[in-house]
């Protein structure tokens, strides 16, 4: 795992096309968590 938690270049470069977009899912989901808890914090 590289910095940031995201695979090195070496390891995306080994990845399917299926664990790369489970990846971006993956992402996506830890940015809306962090973005509503942000929001919910901001509007209280």
């Amino acid at each position: 795992m590289a910095t940031g938690g995201g695979p090195t270049p070496e390891q995306w470069a080994r990845m399917s096309k299926k664990q790369k977009t489970f990846y971006w899912i993956f992402v996506a989901v830890i940015a809306a968590v962090i973005g509503s808890a942000v929001i919910e914090k901001l509007l209280r």
